[in-house]
Formats: C-alpha cells, structure tokens, sequence
C-alpha cells in the first residue's frame, strides 16, 4: 500500500464487493425458501446490503477513486459459507442452512466493519468511520433477527414427523 487513504480505499472495496455479492445470495435466499416470514426477513436484508453497498461506492467516489470491478474474494468467500454445510436434504434443511449462512455472512461483515471503523478512526477519517458503525449497527440487528429464527427452523422437521408419524 502506498499511502493510508489507499489502504482505506482497499477496506472500502472490500467492503463494496462482499456486500455486492450477499445481496446477490440474499435474492437467491428469498427465492429458495417456503417460509414467507423468512423470505421476508431475506428481503429485508437485501435491501439493506444493496444500500450498504450503495454507500460504499458513494465512499470510494468521494475519496476520488473508483469500486474494483474484481470480486473474486467476496465471491469465493460466499461460496466457502456454502461449502462448510452439507448439501440439504429437503426445504427444511434449505431453510435451516440458508438461515446459518446468512448468520455467518453477518458476523464477517460485523467483523469487517469493525475493523474499517477501527482503521478510519485511527486515520483521522471520521465520515468512513461513522459510515462502518452505522453498518456494523445494521449487520448486528439483522444477525439478532436470524439467530431468532434458526432454532425454530431446525426444530420444524422433528415436529413435521411427530404429526405425521
């Protein structure tokens, strides 16, 4: 890295890319499930990561760069949360795994934000450091919101099979 500001463009665009490619898995969610509670919370959840992703490219531009058109990192990081869980068996399963990717997906934009706030802070760059808190503040809701639901979720299939059992 040559000066601060390109490495806390480098965070930005990393921020920009992970955040470009969940809203990408977070469609691809909502479509995937049954539960219209849940589809909606993955709706929701979109629409808040293509705002954050908004945000950043406003961010990038403002500091007089462009968003990297490479994604590859964010891309390979959101197939591994797939890769970690064995294929579903049945919606139940889908719905379950969807729920606990989305879970992880949202601790490692937490942890992300946390660290681009950190380094702005320490830089002096109080607008991208309040930008990553307000992120981080939106991630840590929806992870509360997920969390919820992932209990419940996993317990359908045993309750499905009591009744018809």
């Amino acid at each position: 890295m040559d000066t601060q500001q390109d490495r806390l463009v480098h965070y930005l665009d990393d921020a920009w890319a992970l955040e470009k490619a969940l809203v990408s898995m977070l469609e691809d969610m909502a479509d995937e499930v049954n539960d219209p509670e849940i589809r909606s919370l993955f709706e929701e959840h979109r629409a808040t990561t293509h705002r954050h992703e908004e945000n950043l490219e406003a961010r990038i531009r403002a500091l007089g760069k462009e968003p990297s058109k490479l994604k590859g990192v964010a891309n390979r990081v959101i197939a591994k949360l797939g890769d970690v869980i064995h294929s579903a068996h049945d919606d139940y399963d889908k719905t379950a795994q969807h729920l606990m990717e989305a879970f992880a997906a949202e601790h490692l934009e937490m942890a992300m934000y946390e660290s681009l706030a950190s380094y702005a802070e320490a830089i002096g760059d109080e607008e991208t450091a309040k930008l990553a808190r307000d992120h981080f503040e939106d991630e840590e809701e929806a992870a509360d919101k997920v969390w919820q639901m992932i209990a419940p979720v996993a317990a359908r299939p045993a309750r499905a099979e009591i009744r018809t059992g």
